[in-house]
């Protein structure tokens, strides 16, 4: 119980940082999106040279580290001496009851801080003492429900205890269609001997999903406040989506790519009601959010929609499924499509997604809008499929090349 309350404060302070930094952007872009160098010089004017706000405390108010109380309200105080068309105003009294809610928000993160150094500092730290009696065996694959024979066992030099197996939280279905653990062998030397330590990795068995991916255009051409607002918007965007299909939290699993995410969503979820959540809510949601935003954080996006087998460990999802979903997400006639095009994105459907949902005139759905594509694979071979709302000037001259 003790654990699971120093968890949950751990995620509430880092929750509560992530909060404030989302309102810092917010406060940022709304006052004409200054950028952090003219902030730092507005800083100096209002508050003399003991009022600067240098570039690294910026970047660390701005992406969710704790900042001072005092550095905050010159922050916020700054930011506020724009108002909402970028023009300057007399910045607020630091006694200004508009700072209440920033200083709220300062003393819970202050407090919460304050609980997750006790709770680390009380915890003894843990040490593995070696187990010499005798030489353990480590099974090669444990056998997961219905899952038998997976491999023969391995003998470990003495001196090295069985590693434990660490749960690692998947869905629900993935779990009902059974797990392997990989063993992944490395050595170290000891005294007199080496020793071999094999490390277990939890890997899935094949399981059907729906895969959507998505893809900032010019991402890294920002700085890291535009970064961290266009990722926001993105994830906000996602959920957006989801929401409309009738995925539920569960059904759901996000890879995080930098400038992108995988979004792997449960076969369960009928693809019709996927697909026409994708092309209706993202459409509407890029205007809604680009009619607000400043010009140098307008989203502009490639997505593919695909589907089949893949693979879940530790370390993310893989397989077959998502190579092609990402060649897909690459391929200039989809680049080629998203630049010419009037959208603010591009969306490429696998052959597999379209010859499910998209000839049977599903609503919402109609195949006038889908112009199949062919994307050259490394080592020959292609990859069909469609895209959604092209311009087909610009394909057709791609695929006569």
């Amino acid at each position: 119980m003790a654990e699971q309350g120093d968890e949950g404060q751990e995620r509430s302070y880092e929750q509560l940082l992530r909060d404030q930094a989302e309102s810092l952007i917010h406060l940022k872009v709304t006052r004409g999106d200054p950028s952090l160098r003219v902030i730092d010089a507005r800083a100096r004017i209002l508050f003399g040279p003991k009022g600067a706000l240098p570039i690294a405390t910026q970047n660390a108010a701005f992406s969710g580290k704790y900042v001072g109380h005092d550095k905050l309200m010159l922050l916020v105080r700054t930011l506020l001496s724009w108002d909402e068309y970028g023009e300057e105003r007399p910045a607020p009294d630091r006694r200004s009851p508009v700072l209440d809610e920033w200083r709220r928000r300062w003393t819970a993160i202050s407090l919460q801080r304050q609980l997750k150094r006790r709770s680390s500092s009380a915890a003894p730290p843990r040490r593995l003492e070696p187990n010499v009696s005798e030489p353990p065996t480590i099974p090669a694959a444990r056998e997961a429900e219905g899952v038998s024979g997976l491999g023969p066992s391995v003998v470990a030099d003495p001196g090295v205890t069985e590693p434990q197996a660490v749960s690692h939280g998947t869905d629900e279905a993935g779990q009902q269609e059974g797990e392997a653990l990989a063993q992944v062998a490395s050595h170290r030397e000891t005294g007199s001997a080496t020793a071999f330590y094999a490390p277990t990795t939890r890997v899935s068995m094949p399981m059907q999903r729906s895969l959507l991916l998505a893809d900032l255009e010019s991402f890294s051409t920002r700085d890291d406040v535009e970064q961290a607002y266009m990722r926001r918007a993105l994830f906000g965007l996602l959920d957006r989506v989801a929401e409309a299909a009738g995925v539920a939290p569960a059904e759901r699993r996000r890879e995080d790519r930098g400038d992108g995410v995988i979004e792997l969503i449960d076969a369960a979820v009928p693809l019709p009601h996927l697909l026409r959540a994708v092309v209706t809510v993202v459409p509407a949601g890029l205007r809604q959010l680009n009619r607000v935003a400043s010009a140098s954080v307008q989203l502009r996006l490639r997505m593919v929609l695909s589907t089949g087998t893949v693979i879940v460990d530790e370390r993310g999802v893989w397989g077959s499924t998502v190579s092609d979903a990402s060649r897909l997400l690459d391929a200039e006639v989809v680049r080629a499509a998203l630049h010419e095009g009037e959208d603010a994105h591009a969306l490429c459907v696998s052959n597999a997604v379209y010859e499910w949902t998209v000839p049977h005139n599903l609503p919402g759905i109609s195949a006038e809008d889908f112009l199949e594509i062919a994307v050259p694979v490394k080592g020959g071979g292609v990859l069909q499929a469609w895209l959604h709302h092209p311009l087909r000037g610009a394909v057709n001259e791609k695929r006569s090349r």
